[in-house]
């Protein structure tokens, strides 16, 4: 057992043995959301600098594998062989090394603090140039026009958002025809009764873990957002915590 898991278990434990102080806590933190911001991103860097990446990698490196042969629709793009990805929830940038050569991007995240180890960590891809980093959330990309990027990415923060639906659309909007949307996500199990235990320990996970939902499924809500074709791998990643062990790789195409 890495380090990370071995602290994110502690964690839990800590969570569910302490609930009500824990819960007056939470709620207390939801009274200031500036504060409540910065206690999960320093949360999450630490688990992301913490953590083993390799847990992951092969179906993360399958995942993207595609992009690989992605043609842009933007014709100067097309002519460099250039192609435009848009990844929320980008963090530090655990995935700028499955990028194809010539990505350009567009990096969001609400939390601004993350750019500055960004920027460091793409002085070590050369297959990538930044566009830009937004200081936003995912559901609010009007500041992007109608169609404007070949792919979107996003890796375990689809779960956390406020408005899953919100975003699923301006996702397929921003999108241009045939473009996709690449996710990894923890999801519910298949089995009933551990998807029964994620759903009871859903409301404190939720007020704990800067609103993340166990045990959501991601497919219905893209497709209810217009996305015709959603395709998934479904995988156990046994070196996680119980409750988030069921994950999903996942590519949809906005066809129309």
């Amino acid at each position: 057992m890495n380090r990370a898991v071995f602290l994110f278990n502690i964690y839990l434990s800590f969570l569910f043995c302490f609930t009500p102080i824990l819960i007056t806590i939470g709620f207390v933190l939801n009274l200031f959301p500036k504060l409540k911001a910065k206690f999960f991103a320093s949360l999450q860097r630490l688990f992301e600098i913490n953590s083993d990446n390799s847990l992951l990698e092969s179906k993360r490196k399958k995942l993207f594998e595609p992009l690989k042969n992605l043609k842009s629709r933007d014709k100067n793009l097309r002519d460099e062989e250039a192609v435009r990805v848009l990844e929320f929830g980008i963090g530090h940038g655990s995935n700028l090394a499955y990028y194809p050569k010539n990505t350009r991007l567009i990096a969001i995240d609400v939390d601004p603090l993350v750019e500055e180890e960004l920027l460091k960590n793409l002085k070590k891809c050369e297959n990538v140039v930044l566009e830009k980093f937004i200081a936003t959330s995912a559901s609010d990309l009007s500041m992007l026009p109608f169609e404007f990027v070949d792919a979107v990415v996003c890796t375990h923060v689809f779960c956390c958002v406020d408005n899953q639906k919100l975003v699923a659309k301006e996702v397929k909007r921003v999108l241009v025809q045939g473009g996709k949307f690449y996710f990894l996500e923890h999801v519910g199990y298949r089995n009933k009764l551990y998807r029964f235990i994620q759903w009871l320990a859903r409301p404190l996970w939720r007020l704990w873990f800067n609103n993340c939902r166990l045990g959501y499924r991601p497919k219905p809500i893209l497709q209810s957002a217009g996305f015709a074709d959603v395709s998934l791998d479904y995988f156990l990643c046994k070196e996680h915590h119980f409750l988030i062990r069921p994950n999903v790789a996942g590519i949809a195409t906005k066809l129309v």
